[in-house]
């Protein structure tokens, strides 16, 4: 699918809310939490994004709208999300990786064959700018968020922040 020239996911990998189904509101809403990043954590072209929880690329689309080259990691339990990123986004930006983690959780992946607390993201050490998140420690235990917290704080650049 197409809207302004972009290329956003099938609605079915949309799964934000109702709101987002509609191809419009999807890209306005990429491109606002893109400006959002860029106006409060000071996301440049030379910054280093993680993004936990990425679904079918919602951020990655409004960032790759605006900044080509910067370094984009995409992570999520939905492989068909992950596999729909790959084929559309990181052919267009090359910095955007998109990677599928078999992590399990009772709502999004019941069957997922690995345990948080036996889990760290394969990234190095104080090499993100800024960490992403949209709606995911809202379906997470206090345990859970405890440790992706501890994860985070290693990957953090001493500047490093947490939306």
């Amino acid at each position: 699918m197409v809207c302004e020239g972009v290329a956003i996911p099938p609605a079915h990998l949309r799964v934000c809310g109702n709101e987002f189904k509609e191809d419009a509101f999807f890209l306005k809403s990429a491109r606002a939490e893109c400006r959002r990043l860029t106006e409060k954590l000071g996301l440049t072209a030379q910054s280093t994004v993680l993004d936990l929880g990425c679904g079918a690329g919602r951020l990655a689309i409004g960032l790759g709208d605006k900044f080509s080259a910067l370094k984009y990691f995409g992570f999520d339990v939905s492989r068909p999300s992950i596999s729909w990123c790959r084929r559309h986004l990181s052919s267009k930006n090359p910095s955007f990786t998109f990677e599928h983690i078999d992590l399990w959780n009772p709502r999004y992946n019941p069957k997922g064959a690995i345990r948080l607390e036996n889990y760290k993201l394969p990234l190095a050490d104080a090499s993100a700018d800024i960490v992403y998140m949209y709606s995911v420690f809202s379906h997470l235990k206090s345990p859970d968020i405890a440790l992706h917290l501890k994860d985070f704080r290693r990957l953090l650049k001493p500047s490093g922040r947490i939306f």
